[in-house]
């Protein structure tokens, strides 16, 4: 978590205009996905809410983007540069 939460906060320095969604070609956006992939979502598929919680006291609100009846399909985290969509 300690390495999603500097990425988060590196956003803010990164030389890039903000967007409603950035994109994975930027490498430390990918890493932020594969790293909430691993973070956000538990063994069964589910939202982590320990981890989510943690984001979210840190100051990123992650939110679902897509969503069914079943729960979240797509996550989406806030950043200050645009909204990073992971699962």
């Amino acid at each position: 978590m300690e390495r999603i939460i500097f990425l988060l906060s590196y956003f803010d320095m990164l030389n890039i205009e903000p967007t409603m969604y950035l994109s994975p070609n930027y490498p430390e956006v990918s890493e932020v996905i594969d790293l909430a992939d691993k973070y956000l979502i538990d063994d069964q598929g589910f939202c982590n809410w320990e981890n989510i919680n943690i984001l979210r006291a840190k100051g990123f609100d992650v939110f679902p983007v897509e969503r069914d009846s079943f729960g979240w399909i797509l996550g989406g985290i806030l950043t200050s540069k645009g909204i990073i969509v992971y699962g």
